[in-house]
């Protein structure tokens, strides 16, 4: 179900009684005069509507801005295929606006037959049934509306009579308002039609009633009820009742609102568009085409459609009716639908059957009965001629039509408590007693058959009819009264007066005559004594006009008009409302003409994205900077010529569609395709350097390779500006070139291929174990890569080389680290390498002896120090593991007198304390060397110390 127009800025409702409006019953529906049982009081009584010519601002009461006094309700549709079946617009007896809110609407429908037709469809024989109302509410202050839909899809092959449940939400909140799945929760999902997001769900498969095939006749209720969720939010339920009782399938919740400040429910405003200026706060019951816009046609049918609201205590009719909707883009064709009304108990629907029917008013608060009953009681039932109506609050409001009605009202318990009769009359009623009353009856001539014309008394009574006569019931008084057409193409002879009701019935004369008003066309843009036409709906052609100017009289109404020409290069240059309204004056309609022009759209490849380009029309319009693909012209017919251009001139138009800078245009649209392509130059390669016949190539950074060519021949590339890097290269290995780069700016480069002889030069080593790489690197950035032979070859050109020699293995090092050679045509050939473990300095130094002692490190490998006479001593080792011992001075111990040393690829240090021995175990003698490894017997004089030591503290 499409919503067919812009979304719109929320208003809200505060509703009251402001006017009371009477009238006559339209023919077509029940009536049932009489003079028996009390009349109904004139008074207003429904307390939650207001009818008003001049609306008054209310409390919480925000209103669009809308010059008109009331919609136009054929401002979308005036002719079928439509959304046909029942709408309140909030428009009643002569255009009078009313507006309401509720918290719930039902639709009722029974069908009796049906069959529905439009080849087009995939599903020809489906059609669609929708209750459409809108929902407002504020935010704090935001203000917020929503298109409401609750939808029948309904198969109307007699074989195969399917039924299911959907609905639909739209943001009308403003006009590019959409739903957002992140502000609404429901068993629906948020989905885009053209752009514009809504949300939808459609009732499960399980759900009792929907997905089944229904027969004829049948009866469905549709209702949505608004109400307000425990977290303050506003929530929309979404019923049906097709006999299985009343299922509820979806729950709307608006959960991004945080401050509800006002949540007015459904709103009924026949004062004003929603603010996009032509879609309607109104409530419909429609038929239409099965979704997406589609439309349908009525084959045969007899349905009828109820539309109600609850009015605080009941469900009501309601008051006035137009039998097509407007919110929706559905429709349907081939359909007549009428008010009538039940003859048992007065209730209201629209018959829709199949013919040619037309979009109206089927009647209005002055065509029917809204009765106020007040009950006595908080809550029970009251029956109308036997039907049961349901109300609470003590009181109910019934739409009905005229007629004699007997009432019975019973209380909760179903105890009987009141009971009487009432005649219903057009308009607004309160039951009173009963009064005497006598037939007034207006008489009319000259009024076109079918026109409706208006009695209405000074006490809010209106009375209409569409024939010579108004008859009506008034008791004995002086009345006031004026008289009225619908569309205002008549005037009375008499427009007000008054009459006095003495006992007996009267008439009145009343003669009507017609009034024309002048309408002036007038044009501009046309060449002097060119020929045009006007065509006025409903009126006869014009003829040839050759003057600037077309005059008409006409009566009072919306005429729709087309204009022409026989000169096809000229059109009407504006079309935006193609009708004009005659009401009650002269009028003059403005028409410009200018010609015809058509798109001629220029598209280019090959510029870099975002460049800017130009197209300049000879003698015409410039495109001015062009950032995209194309760019279109709106032009008249003629033969043009044009220039092609861009700011970044690397680029340049390479081709274009057409055989030269020139297109016509000849009444239709065309199309230039420009190709650009980038300014390229040439660079031209000279090879130097090789012997004749030697093949070459030259390969440059993202371009094609030269392929081969010949020594003594250049190579020639084409390339635009940029900078390029490349390479040389050739069969004959003796021969190389080195990687260089070149520039291009605006001009022809030259480079010079110069090749040079090779010679190869080798390195060998000796003294690495097998297997352990090695590497080299020379000073022209060449490198070995990782070695694990014994030698290595590079091919290089005469000159003057650095090298640096390494190894992964740190154990191993050569003196010949770093060194330089001469390359002189192939000599020398080769360079020696020696590789030797690395030594590291290993220090022993004593604390504790005599200056000039003697003392001696000894290693496990059979390296001795000798005698030391200093305080340290370094030997040169290998990375490995050593024992040592120290050889000491008589009457002297060292600490420690023996132990292990790891070299590991760094120089080390290690202390060695001596210490003067007790006397009583010196020798005496003179002092001697001892020169002994520390053995397990050591061990044990540690062990005794210990013992002696750990007695001395328990002692």
């Amino acid at each position: 179900m499409l919503k067919t127009h812009n979304q719109f800025l929320i208003f809200a409702v505060a509703l009251v009684v402001s006017l009371m409006i009477t009238g006559v019953f339209i023919p077509g529906l029940l009536s049932n005069s009489g003079q028996n049982g009390p009349a109904l009081s004139t008074n207003s009584i429904l307390d939650n509507m207001k009818f008003s010519s001049i609306r008054t601002l209310q409390n919480n009461e925000l209103l669009s801005q809308n010059p008109s006094n009331s919609v136009d309700v054929n401002n979308l549709n005036f002719v079928e295929p439509a959304p046909m079946g029942i709408a309140d617009y909030g428009i009643g007896n002569n255009n009078v606006t009313y507006s309401y809110n509720t918290s719930s609407f039902l639709g009722i429908i029974n069908i009796t037959s049906l069959q529905t037709h439009n080849s087009s469809l995939n599903c020809s024989n489906q059609m669609g049934f929708q209750l459409n109302v809108n929902l407002a509410f504020c935010d704090g202050t935001t203000e917020y509306v929503y298109w409401v839909q609750n939808v029948i899809s309904l198969n109307t092959t007699s074989s195969n009579q399917l039924i299911s449940f959907i609905d639909n939400i739209w943001n009308m909140s403003s006009s590019s308002a959409g739903m957002h799945k992140s502000s609404i929760s429901g068993n629906g999902i948020v989905a885009n039609s053209s752009g514009t997001s809504f949300y939808y769900s459609c009732a499960n498969s399980s759900c009792p009633g929907n997905s089944k095939i229904i027969t004829y006749p049948t009866y469905i209720k549709l209702k949505v009820d608004s109400i307000t969720t425990s977290n303050n939010q506003p929530e929309v339920k979404f019923l049906y009742n097709d006999g299985q009782g009343w299922i509820t399938y979806d729950n709307v919740i608006f959960k991004f609102v945080t401050q509800l400040s006002n949540n007015l429910g459904f709103v009924v405003d026949g004062h004003q568009y929603e603010p996009d200026g032509y879609s309607f706060y109104n409530a419909a019951l429609i038929m239409g085409g099965p979704g997406d816009g589609s439309q349908t046609k009525d084959v045969s049918s007899n349905v009828h459609l109820q539309l109600e609201f609850w009015n605080g205590h009941n469900f009501q009719q309601i008051i006035s009716a137009y039998n097509f909707g407007s919110d929706t883009a559905e429709g349907i064709q081939n359909v007549v639908s009428t008010a009538e009304a039940c003859n048992s108990n007065g209730t209201l629907f629209a018959s829709v059957t199949s013919g040619s029917g037309s979009l109206k008013q089927i009647y209005n608060q002055s065509d029917v009965s809204i009765v106020n009953i007040t009950t006595g009681i908080n809550s029970g039932i009251i029956k109308i001629n036997g039907t049961s109506y349901s109300f609470i609050n003590s009181c109910i409001n019934l739409t009905i039509s005229t007629g004699k009605y007997n009432y019975q009202i019973y209380n909760e318990n179903g105890i009987l408590t009141a009971s009487g009769n009432f005649t219903a009359l057009p308009g607004f009623n309160k039951i009173i007693p009963s009064t005497l009353t006598f037939k007034v009856k207006f008489m009319e001539t000259s009024l076109l058959l079918g026109t409706e014309w208006f009695v209405n008394l000074s006490g809010g009574q209106t009375y209409s009819s569409l024939n010579s006569t108004i008859s009506f019931n008034l008791p004995n008084g002086t009345f006031y009264y004026t008289i009225s057409t619908a569309n205002k193409i008549f005037v009375s002879n008499i427009t007000s007066g008054s009459f006095t009701v003495k006992g007996i019935s009267l008439q009145i004369a009343v003669s009507f005559s017609e009034v024309m008003y002048n309408v002036k066309f007038t044009e501009t843009g046309l060449p002097s004594s060119t020929i045009w036409f006007v065509n006025i709906s409903s009126e006869s052609p014009s003829g040839e006009i050759t003057a600037s100017t077309y005059s008409i009289s006409l009566t009072n109404g919306t005429y729709y008009y087309a204009i022409s020409t026989l000169d096809k290069t000229y059109e009407v240059s504006s079309t935006s409302s193609l009708s004009f309204n005659v009401n009650g004056a002269s009028l003059t309609v403005k028409v410009t003409f200018s010609e015809v022009k058509y798109p001629v759209t220029f598209s280019e490849t090959g510029l870099s994205s975002g460049a800017a380009w130009y197209v300049n029309i000879t003698g015409g319009p410039s495109s001015g900077p062009i950032t995209a693909s194309s760019y279109a012209f709106s032009l008249i017919n003629g033969t043009y010529y044009y220039t092609i251009a861009t700011s970044d001139k690397i680029f340049e138009v390479s081709s274009i569609s057409t055989s030269s800078f020139s297109f016509n245009v000849n009444g239709a649209s065309s199309a230039v395709t420009v190709t650009f392509s980038e300014v390229t130059y040439s660079v031209t390669f000279s090879e130097n350097g090789l012997p004749y016949g030697t093949i070459w190539y030259v390969n440059i950074t993202g371009q094609p390779s030269s392929g081969a060519i010949n020594a003594g021949s250049s190579f020639t590339v084409s390339l635009p500006n940029g900078t390029y890097s490349y390479s040389l290269g050739t069969t004959d290995k003796s021969y190389s070139s080195n990687t260089a780069e070149f520039k291009i700016s605006g001009n022809s480069e030259p480079e010079t291929a110069a090749f040079t002889e090779v010679y190869t030069l080798t390195f060998s080593e000796t003294g690495l174990p097998s297997g352990v790489p090695w590497y080299i690197n020379l000073s022209n950035k060449m490198q070995s890569g990782q070695i694990t032979t014994s030698s290595y070859s590079f091919s290089l050109i005469n000159g003057t080389y650095n090298y640096s020699i390494s190894t992964s293995d740190k154990i191993y090092s050569t003196l010949s680290t770093f060194g330089s050679f001469t390359e002189s045509s192939g000599s020398p050939g080769s360079i020696s390498i020696s590789f030797s473990p690395n030594k590291y300095s290993v220090t022993f130094e004593e604390s504790g002896l005599p200056s000039g002692s003697t003392w001696f490190v000894n290693l496990t490998n059979g390296v001795s120090s000798g005698a030391i006479t200093g305080s340290s001593y370094s030997f040169s080792l290998v990375n490995g593991s050593y024992d040592f011992s120290i050889s000491i001075p008589n009457g002297y111990s060292a600490s420690p007198q023996k132990g292990t040393i790891n070299v590991n690829g760094a120089n080390s240090s290690n202390s060695i304390d001596f210490s003067k021995v007790n006397s009583s175990n010196s020798s005496g003698g003179t002092s001697n060397l001892v020169n002994y490894e520390i053995t397990g017997g050591v061990a044990a004089i540690f062990a005794i110390v210990g013992t002696a030591v750990y007695f001395i503290k328990k002692k």
